[in-house]
């Protein structure tokens, strides 16, 4: 069971998106997680400086809030179709809370 679960692991890293700068690998995720987690920690001061001039801050600062729950949710389950592969049911179809 183990060494299924760490040629799974093995294998979502491989499928990682990744960017070649120079003699530089960046793994994209990585990067995505640390500016995610930057914005939830200034979110409420963010919040409040972007309402200040609404036209031109606070409606792309709403876009980004409408997008962080969205990556919580998508994320997770695309990680675990990754490591155990995506539901399917008798007939071999994907499951209906499977994403397509």
């Amino acid at each position: 069971m183990s060494a299924l679960v760490a040629k799974k692991l093995e294998i979502m890293k491989q499928k990682q998106w990744k960017l070649q700068m120079g003699e530089k690998t960046i793994e994209v995720r990585e990067q995505v997680d640390r500016i995610v987690k930057v914005v939830e920690v200034g979110k409420v001061f963010i919040t409040s400086v972007a309402s200040m001039d609404p036209i031109h801050a606070g409606l792309p600062w709403a876009g980004v809030c409408m997008l962080l729950p969205v990556r919580d949710e998508i994320l997770p389950e695309l990680s675990q179709e990754l490591i155990i592969g995506p539901v399917v049911d008798n007939q071999g179809q994907r499951a209906a809370n499977s994403r397509n």
